[in-house]
């Protein structure tokens, strides 16, 4: 995940957190988390352009599930 500004990055990672509100603590700790694991970092784009990034400093674990079945009741292969 790669974003043009810190404002950005941070609002991508706070959706991706929780949609209810944060309490004041929350808040506090998410904001510290993000200000801690957010870094800018050059990219040099087609046009060899410099620009910056925001990117975590660390790989962001993504994990997901296909559950599938078939509704006339033969078998999976």
């Amino acid at each position: 995940m790669r974003f043009s500004s810190f404002d950005e990055a941070y609002s991508d990672l706070r959706r991706l957190a929780r949609p209810e509100p944060f309490t004041d603590r929350e808040q506090r700790l998410f904001d510290a988390y993000a200000a801690q694991h957010f870094v800018c970092e050059a990219a040099t784009d087609a046009s060899e352009e410099n620009k910056e990034q925001w990117i975590l400093d660390y790989t962001l674990p993504v994990t997901w599930v296909f559950i599938g079945w078939r509704t006339d009741g033969s078998r999976w292969d």
